[in-house]
């Protein structure tokens, strides 16, 4: 019965210390100013994200929303702007380590040159 307790005390805690957040960055009509005709390419993703060790000590990269951008870009070969941006981060929080991500969802165009 005492080991019992124990494991539910052990699992209480881990989910007590555990969690996740989400809050919405923002919306933009496109990354760079458009001007003229373009041609939509598909939906493009990216993110970009940090992970830290008992939520202080940094073991990744920087997690920042020009990293996201830019990954969405390139996950569509050969568009060269973003129209109906959207950007929403994700924190998770878990006992020995905290990940925080900005993903940046978004149409890829190709701009017409006259």
């Amino acid at each position: 019965m005492l080991k019992c307790l124990s494991i539910l005390a052990i699992a209480g805690l881990a989910l007590a210390l555990g969690g996740c957040s989400h809050m919405a960055g923002g919306i933009a009509p496109s990354n760079v100013p458009i001007n003229g005709p373009y041609t939509i390419m598909g939906p493009a993703k990216g993110s970009d994200c940090l992970i830290s060790l008992f939520g202080f000590l940094p073991v990744s990269g920087s997690n920042n929303t020009a990293g996201a951008v830019s990954r969405a870009q390139a996950s569509v070969p050969g568009s060269n702007a973003l129209v109906n941006l959207s950007v929403d981060v994700w924190t998770h929080y878990w006992i020995l380590w905290t990940s925080r991500c900005t993903e940046v969802r978004a149409t890829a165009v190709s701009l017409d040159t006259p």
